[in-house]
């Protein structure tokens, strides 16, 4: 959930999921560099708040992970404003929650 105290201006949050095959302590090494490559597997969703809106948001995001990922890393996180002169305030996060639903086939 995405909360923001401004009240004049639209807010900008961003949730990304990235899978990655190799094994936490490799996988962060340039870890933004290895995001851009072709076969890692990500989905982003980005979502914006009206003028005066102060309420919590939920948001999901849902992603196939493939069967060899050793890592998956996800980023929450508030957007700068499109108008780069705006004040981009204070912004909550709160009641985060990870569901890892896996197939039948891929259960011992």
């Amino acid at each position: 959930s995405f909360c923001t105290t401004r009240t004049e201006s639209s807010s900008r949050y961003l949730i990304r999921a990235i899978a990655l095959i190799e094994a936490p302590e490799q996988a962060m090494k340039d870890f933004w560099s290895k995001t851009e490559n072709d076969d890692v597997v990500s989905m982003s969703e980005r979502f914006d708040t009206l003028p005066g809106d102060k309420q919590w948001h939920k948001s999901s995001l849902k992603m196939p992970i493939p069967r060899e990922t050793k890592t998956l890393v996800l980023i929450l996180g508030a957007l700068p404003p499109q108008n780069e002169f705006e004040n981009a305030g204070v912004n909550y996060l709160d009641d985060v929650q990870v569901s890892l639903l896996t197939s039948q086939s891929m259960q011992p």
